[in-house]
């Protein structure tokens, strides 16, 4: 069963709007305009922080602490913090629709843009995790969800190519999306939209796209991790925002689908719905991949069901497919 990763579905999403909130919108007897009810939101959720974070917030605008790779992570803050400044973005009217994204999905290429070059020196293990995940972003659509009557937030992640913005994701993240506009977060809290899509591959499920905004870490992109390679992958399963695991590349394989066909890489490395677009490195901090879906093998279907799982397959796109939309 081909499981695609970018946002998943509306049960993987967190509910996150305050009772307050909810009693508001229910107590207008009908569905507010989506921008009235975002923009609401906005002032109820940077309420509902409690004073010492809201204390932090306007510190250091800081959400994930990246001076130690054991600092605790609070994702529920995280996922609160996208959304409140989607609000504010919205309300500024900077947001760009998704279906304005998805028209820009026909571009093949976005030649002249200048690439950082890797290295061929190993990064410390124990100086891995806190650099490189400066490199990698959580992407979030906010949607609304008619079930709960309450907004929620659909996540993946992004890689940054450049400092000026330039970041690379899925294609399905923007062809099959949930919410209405898509923005991205870097692990010091800043957040921005998306955009616009600068060129995609339906093929090989890739699309590189323009923040707006820069001072991005970019990562490096090398094209070649021969099987049995180590590698690492920094992800955001099920909303576990920068999670590291580590494996090796177990082998490259031609996938088709929907008369598509493409290179992917198969990688040992866990990771789960919620990690579209996150990056797959080597020992020298360089991206070799990219998260894209996975793949459950069962023993047995009995009458339709699927019963005694034996392995997931975790397939990822190769960097040298990436680079190609850049020449």
């Amino acid at each position: 069963m081909n499981q695609a990763m970018a946002h998943d579905n509306e049960s993987s999403a967190h509910m996150l709007t305050s009772n307050r909130f909810r009693r508001l919108a229910m107590s207008a007897g009908r569905r507010a305009p989506d921008c009235l009810i975002f923009a609401v939101f906005c002032v109820l959720a940077l309420g509902s922080l409690t004073p010492a974070r809201a204390a932090y917030t306007a510190t250091t605008g800081r959400l994930v602490e990246t001076g130690s790779g054991s600092a605790p992570i609070d994702d529920a803050w995280i996922r609160e913090h996208i959304l409140a400044e989607a609000a504010r973005l919205d309300t500024e009217h900077r947001a760009v629709g998704m279906d304005t994204l998805a028209s820009q999905l026909g571009r093949s290429s976005c030649a002249g843009i200048v690439l950082s070059r890797p290295s061929g020196d190993a990064v410390a293990p124990e100086d891995f995790y806190d650099r490189l995940k400066k490199s990698v972003l959580v992407l979030g659509s906010p949607y609304w969800c008619t079930t709960c009557n309450q907004y929620q937030l659909a996540t993946s992640a992004a890689i940054a190519l450049t400092a000026s913005g330039v970041c690379v994701t899925n294609y399905h993240v923007i062809s099959h999306p949930i919410g209405k506009a898509l923005f991205a977060m870097t692990v010091d809290g800043r957040v921005m939209n998306v955009k616009e899509v600068l060129a995609a591959s339906q093929a090989d499920d890739i699309a590189i796209v323009q923040l707006d905004g820069g001072g991005l870490t970019p990562a490096p992109l090398r094209p070649d991790a021969p099987v049995g390679s180590h590698i690492r992958v920094i992800s955001h399963p099920d909303d576990g925002f920068y999670s590291l695991t580590d494996g090796v590349v177990s082998r490259y394989l031609i996938r088709s689908r929907s008369g598509l066909r493409s290179t992917m890489m198969s990688i040992t490395a866990d990771y789960a719905r919620g990690s579209s677009g996150s990056p797959v490195l080597d020992d020298s901090g360089a991206v070799v991949g990219m998260v894209a879906d996975t793949r459950s093998i069962y023993y047995t279907i009995d009458h339709g069901a699927q019963q005694n799982l034996q392995m997931v397959v975790k397939e990822c796109v190769p960097s040298a497919s990436i680079l190609k939309l850049f020449r």
